[in-house]
């Protein structure tokens, strides 16, 4: 499946019942690479993408 996001693109990650601000600094296949604001770094197998509605 292929990921619709791009490098360096702003994106909230929801693990563990939370959700986090990140920036994509790598995709491969379905396995995305994200800086978190705190300067942790993670890579996360994607489940599932869509638009984050805005207050």
């Amino acid at each position: 499946m292929p990921i619709p996001l791009t490098l360096h693109q702003q994106v909230w990650i929801e693990t563990a019942g939370r959700e986090r601000p990140a920036t994509v600094i790598g995709i491969d296949e379905d396995l995305l690479t994200v800086r978190y604001a705190d300067g942790g770094q993670a890579v996360i197998r994607v489940a599932h993408v869509h638009d984050r509605p805005t207050p």
